[in-house]
């Protein structure tokens, strides 16, 4: 079992309207102001156990169990500021999210680690002993 895509950081904004700020809920594209943020999540199937990998730089992460379910929250609040002579910018981009995924029956749930190292995140879900994959190999007839 494998997932594989980039994480998927996206800004949408529609400029400034009205002209000069005010109040943005009467601009025509309200719903794409905000910064959303939709990572992917890597997960891998291993003899010894499962691994989900994310990419998240930037990000405050949290990982929960509970009962049957992991749950990867994190949130990105980034301020920009700069000032020069003629001008001052000051920009702000939040944004949140919560992925969950069902815990395999065979997983150690109470030996569930995260590691959180340069913005990715790996998760190790170790296997039950005896749930290890084993291989058969299987004769093929002629008939």
């Amino acid at each position: 079992m494998r997932s594989s895509a980039s994480s998927r950081i996206s800004i949408k904004a529609c400029g400034d309207f009205p002209p000069g700020g005010g109040d943005r809920s009467q601009s025509p594209c309200a719903d794409r102001l905000a910064f959303t943020l939709t990572p992917s999540v890597d997960v891998v199937e291993k003899d010894d156990m499962f691994e989900l990998t994310a990419d998240l730089p930037g990000v405050d992460v949290e990982v929960n169990v509970s009962g049957d379910a992991l749950t990867i929250k994190g949130e990105r609040e980034e301020h920009k500021e700069e000032k020069k002579k003629d001008f001052y910018i000051s920009e702000r981009q939040f944004g949140a999210f919560e992925r969950s995924f069902r815990i395999p029956d065979k997983v150690e749930s109470d030996k569930i680690k995260a590691h959180f190292k340069n913005g990715v995140l790996t998760i190790s879900l170790p296997k039950k002993p005896g749930s290890q994959k084993t291989e058969k190999k299987i004769s093929i007839s002629a008939s």
